[in-house]
């Protein structure tokens, strides 16, 4: 029960953190953005979700629970998840700059799009060791990362 407790905790605290911190970027980017700039970053927001959840793929649960399961297989699931992320990200990050080209974005809005991308893969490696850790009940560890991730 001590462990149950604990985790949660953890992960209420993290998720918290993270929610306190992305409203507060949302209170402040308007000080120091235009309007014009600061539709041109939730739309390149937009569009870099939008890649993320096509190289995620969906992979979180199962692995969750696979891991669970087998944990002497962690290697193994960990290490495939990560090469078709890393695939999928060297195929979804040429792609997704090349759709804002042709959109014809101003170049603030290309430079965006690509630092939000990077950051996004980034994230989406990330959460693979949230899934581990998940999977291993060491929810501290995942609250690390998730603090960690808000934070920056």
């Amino acid at each position: 029960m001590a462990s149950i407790l604990r985790n949660t905790s953890a992960l209420l605290i993290a998720h918290l953190a993270g929610r306190i911190l992305a409203f507060g970027l949302l209170i402040l980017l308007p000080r120091y953005f235009s309007d014009t700039e600061m539709g041109g970053y939730l739309w390149a927001v937009a569009v870099t979700n939008i890649m993320a959840i096509s190289v995620v793929f969906g992979m979180h649960v199962p692995l969750v629970r696979e891991i669970s399961v087998a944990r002497d297989k962690a290697r193994d699931y960990i290490s495939n998840a990560l090469a078709i992320r890393i695939l999928l990200s060297l195929l979804a990050m040429p792609i997704l700059i090349g759709v804002v080209y042709l959109l014809d974005r101003p170049q603030e809005i290309v430079s965006m799009v690509i630092v939000l991308g990077g950051t996004e893969i980034l994230n989406v490696i990330a959460q693979l060791f949230r899934c581990t850790f998940r999977a291993f009940e060491e929810m501290k560890f995942e609250a690390i990362i998730v603090i960690t991730e808000r934070i920056s």
